[in-house]
């Protein structure tokens, strides 16, 4: 934490001097910048605080830093409120450039450095530094999903040292069931007595306690509590329902107690209204931005092969509704509309264009239609074809059908876009139980990076 302090003191410096030489320095005297220097240490001394506040320090591992970068947009949004309250209520004489600057400085740079942090931090883990030894209590079902979440994720940074209940015919079981599972050798402990001296020989940075009221029998949580808080060890609890293993649980105060809610929280009044208006705005702008784009594809379409422009077909989308999806046809016209969808760019089936089209993702831009009128959003789960919903009897896989169905989403800027959507259902949820405003804006921005690239690698 320190060295990130450091970090972002020196990041706060470099983005006022940016600023300062980009709209300042041509014109100012000689013995102005140190008033520069005063306002890039009040800065730091404000931002530190800030970021610590908005989370910035914590340690958390999320789904593609999607979470971090949120807090990152949230942080620099808060530091520009009150650099424009400084600026009004002290009368500060700072040109209005350069202040904006400051600011998309110190987002720029401030992105950039995490990124290099998140990159060297994922290499120092897969190399078995910054590891926290990690000891699961309780063996059935919640204890194993864990352990193979884990073993599946080396660069969380996360090892278990061993598993430890009380029931040796269910540890048995566990370690049978888990026996290989990704490199990770786990011991396998069954006496709970033992249980503050496996923790000190062991050197156990972090303990998780699954099914604590079920599985665990005599074991002593609030003596486990004291013992690791006096030996620094963090103790983390694994609420488990069976079916609910993908639903965030949260923790919510009732005057004084501390209640467990679980599921996924369907959208409020203001939550949705304020989701409209950013979808119908940003769609509106792309429109018009876009008019020429959407003018030459559509030439291109049609000079490519005979047929209509538009591929219409019928989706799924919010609390079941059926709705009409559009896009820029890629296949020629004797492809039947719900026939399977290609495996890969040669597919026959794909008109020349329509190659070009699929690789950048150019023909979901008819979409933006679909949002103005309010069937999609611009982010969110993508709409399934009925059958598939209709085949699909998983609970948590309707959950998708709690928000709109988006353009774009996780799943089409992570790794496993090349994978049927229904398979990565996790990206879905995550995006549900954490969705957004800065969120969506840091999805937008993620999608349209991936089709510049996609464009200059065609």
């Amino acid at each position: 934490m320190a060295l990130l302090i450091l970090v972002d003191t020196g990041v706060v410096f470099a983005a006022v001097v940016a600023a300062y030489a980009l709209s300042v320095s041509r014109v100012a005297s000689d013995g102005d910048w140190p008033r520069y220097i005063s306002f890039a240490v009040l800065l730091a001394l404000c931002c530190v605080p800030v970021f610590e506040r908005c989370g910035l320090y914590r340690q958390q591992r999320s789904m593609m830093n999607l979470i971090e970068i949120r807090k990152i947009l949230r942080s620099v949004l808060v530091v520009s409120c009150g650099m424009a309250a400084y600026s009004y209520f002290f009368q500060a004489e700072y040109p209005r450039i350069f202040l904006i600057l400051a600011v998309v400085m110190l987002l720029l740079f401030l992105l950039s450095e995490r990124m290099v942090f998140f990159k060297l931090q994922q290499r120092f883990r897969l190399h078995g530094f910054d590891v926290r030894r990690v000891l699961i209590i309780g063996a059935g079902e919640a204890g194993c999903l864990l352990y193979q979440s884990i073993c599946h994720a080396p660069k969380l940074g996360y090892h278990v040292v061993g598993l430890l209940d009380a029931d040796t015919t269910r540890l048995e079981r566990a370690g049978e069931y888990l026996q290989g599972a990704a490199g990770q050798d786990a011991e396998l402990f069954s006496d709970l007595s033992q249980l503050h001296t496996i923790i000190t020989q062991q050197h156990i940075d972090e303990i998780f306690i699954s099914n604590p009221f079920r599985d665990n029998g005599p074991l002593d949580i609030q003596s486990l509590a004291t013992f690791c808080q006096h030996q620094g060890v963090q103790l983390n609890f694994l609420p488990y329902l069976r079916g609910y293993s993908s639903f965030k649980a949260r923790v919510q105060d009732v005057n004084g107690i501390s209640v467990i809610s679980y599921g996924i929280a369907a959208p409020g009044g203001m939550e949705q209204a304020g989701k409209r208006v950013f979808d119908l705005v940003l769609s509106s702008c792309f429109l018009l931005l876009l008019l020429p784009v959407f003018a030459v594809l559509a030439l291109l379409v049609r000079r490519d092969s005979k047929g209509p422009i538009f591929f219409r077909q019928t989706r799924v989308g919010k609390e079941g509704h059926l709705f009409s999806l559009y896009k820029f046809r890629t296949m020629y016209e004797e492809v039947p509309p719900y026939d399977f969808s290609p495996r890969s760019s040669q597919d026959p089936r794909i008109t020349p264009i329509g190659r070009l089209l699929r690789k950048t993702s150019l023909d979901e831009l008819p979409q933006l239609f679909n949002v103005i009128r309010g069937e999609m959003s611009l982010v969110g789960p993508r709409p399934e074809m009925p059958f598939i919903v209709e085949g699909v009897k998983s609970e948590l896989y309707r959950q998708r059908l709690l928000v709109k169905p988006g353009i774009t989403g996780i799943w089409q800027i992570s790794s496993d876009r090349t994978r049927e959507i229904h398979e990565n259902i996790s990206y879905d949820i995550f995006y549900i139980e954490n969705r957004s405003i800065l969120l969506d804006v840091i999805i937008i921005i993620r999608t349209v990076m991936f089709g510049v690239l996609a464009m200059r690698t065609h």
